[in-house]
């Protein structure tokens, strides 16, 4: 039993000591390597070649939503660089449709973010996706639509549906019907530029139903049944001395420890501006 706890202490502790690192980890390591060439370029002042750069990593249709998220970033910034106001609103509507608390980083200029709060506040939330539901002469009936779209991001709407008969999603065409008696499993994405989805309402392993009680979410996952834990009545191992959980806590707080040490060294590393000095205390009289 003890060297089952330590085993999954040991484990904990690494994950929650990474944490710190991976979240301060550089993000050019993370974000779509066009997207990365585009940044250089207009931080070089080269507006027209990033523009070009953009635009060939748009037609790809490959991109995530967090690389679409990283392209609007530079398109702001060479929108800014380029004095163009009218192209950096529409930029930073588009960015705030789909992630209104999105926050600029701190070698952005301070009035790009400043004015994409002010955007943000103009129209009335982030791009969303609405299900019409309503009973029908053969079932029930229920048609997605999109709302908050004011800077016109929807390429498509794609609903999947599964198939009994051959145990796999497929396309399908809105709206669904469900017939008396039945049930239809489906799930919404709406596509953006680049083949980005934009949003989500249901998914393959956590699908809507649509029957006679109209649509509801899937929930938990169908055959999930979580464990019993270790009760307030629990025993354990050896009868006494220290506790198992005490080993646990000490490792996991070690790791967690040796974590944040990588993550503000990497921070630094990619931070080198950054100037870090110690605090002298101010004598007293």
């Amino acid at each position: 039993m003890r060297a089952a706890l330590l085993g999954v202490a040991l484990w904990l502790g690494i994950a929650l000591g990474l944490a710190p690192a991976i979240g301060l980890a550089p993000a050019i390591a993370l974000a779509h390597p066009a997207v990365d060439r585009a940044r250089t370029l207009a931080e070089e002042g080269s507006y027209e070649e990033a523009r070009a750069q953009l635009d060939a990593t748009l037609a790809s249709g490959r991109l995530t939503r967090e690389d679409l998220i990283a392209l609007l970033e530079v398109r702001a910034l060479i929108d800014h660089g380029s004095a163009d106001e009218a192209a950096l609103r529409r930029t930073l509507t588009t960015l705030a449709s789909i992630s209104p608390s999105h926050r600029f980083g701190p070698r952005f200029p301070p009035d790009v973010a400043a004015r994409f709060v002010e955007v943000g506040r103009s129209f009335g939330g982030r791009l969303a996706i609405a299900l019409d539901r309503a009973p029908s002469v053969a079932g029930v009936t229920v048609t997605p639509r999109v709302e908050h779209d004011p800077a016109g991001l929807v390429r498509a709407v794609r609903v999947r549906v599964f198939d009994p008969s051959q145990g796999t999603w497929r396309d399908a065409e809105p709206p669904l019907t469900a017939a008396p008696g039945r049930e239809v499993l489906f799930f919404v994405e709406v596509l953006g530029p680049g083949g980005a989805i934009l949003a989500r309402e249901g998914s393959a392993e956590a699908p809507l139903r649509l029957g006679d009680a109209i649509a509801s979410g899937g929930g938990a996952p169908v055959g999930s049944n979580p464990g019993p834990g270790l009760g307030a009545g629990a025993s354990t191992e050896g009868g006494g001395g220290v506790s198992d959980w005490v080993y646990v806590v000490v490792i996991a707080a070690s790791v967690l420890v040796v974590g944040a040490a990588v993550g503000l060294t990497v921070y630094a590393v990619d931070n080198p501006d950054v100037q870090w000095e110690p605090t002298t205390p101010t004598p007293t009289r």
